[in-house]
Formats: structure tokens, sequence, C-alpha cells
């Protein structure tokens, strides 16, 4: 009756204007996919609207695998980095120690020479 058609109504897109983004309630973005096409069989929404509410799904789940991978490639970024840094240092402490190592060598060399 008219409380079915004024809950229907709350889940109908703006009509303003076409280059406007459709506006559906989260509750119906974030439903598992049965439980929406369990509910989308209950209402009167037209087959362009249950058309756009499916792509604005899809939209939404888009961005966040999108987000997800840029999280995921930083952070992937992150741990690079801090490898490179360590095998920095380490490479700078084992140049340090074959400088260390050359001079000790070359000091017992001329020791040698002069005895």
């Amino acid at each position: 009756g008219e409380e079915e058609e004024a809950a229907d109504n709350l889940y109908r897109p703006s009509r303003k204007g076409k280059c406007k983004p459709t506006r559906w309630p989260e509750k119906l973005k974030k439903m598992g996919t049965r439980e929406l096409n369990r509910y989308l069989k209950t209402t009167a929404l037209t087959k362009e609207e249950v058309r756009e509410l499916k792509a604005e799904r899809r939209r939404m789940k888009n961005r966040d695998y999108a987000r997800k991978s840029r999280q995921r490639r930083l952070k992937r970024c992150d741990v690079l980095e801090e490898a490179k840094a360590a095998h920095s240092s380490s490479t700078q402490r084992l140049q340090d120690e074959a400088q260390d190592l050359q001079q000790q060598l070359d000091l017992l060399l001329q020791q040698q020479q002069q005895q």
C-alpha cells in the first residue's frame, strides 16, 4: 500500500540531472548479492533502476578494490624501502671493513719489506 510505495520511493535514485550519480541508501549498496536480489523482487523498481543500482554497487566495489590495491602497493613499497636501507647499511659496513682490512694488509706488507 502507501507504506510500501513510500519505502520504495526512498530507494529510487534522484532524477534531477543525468550527470549526477544516483543516490541509493548504503543499506542497499552494502547488502549481499543474494539478499539484494531477494529484496529487488519485492520492490516496484524498474529494470533501468535495478541496472543503475547494480552499476552503482559495481562502481563502489571497484573503488574499494582499487583503494585496497593502492594500500597493498604502498605497503610493499615501504617494505622494499626498509630492505633497501638495511642492505645499504650492510653494504657500507662491509665496505668499511674491507677498507680496514686493506689498510692492515698494506701495513703488514710494509713491515715485511722493512725487515
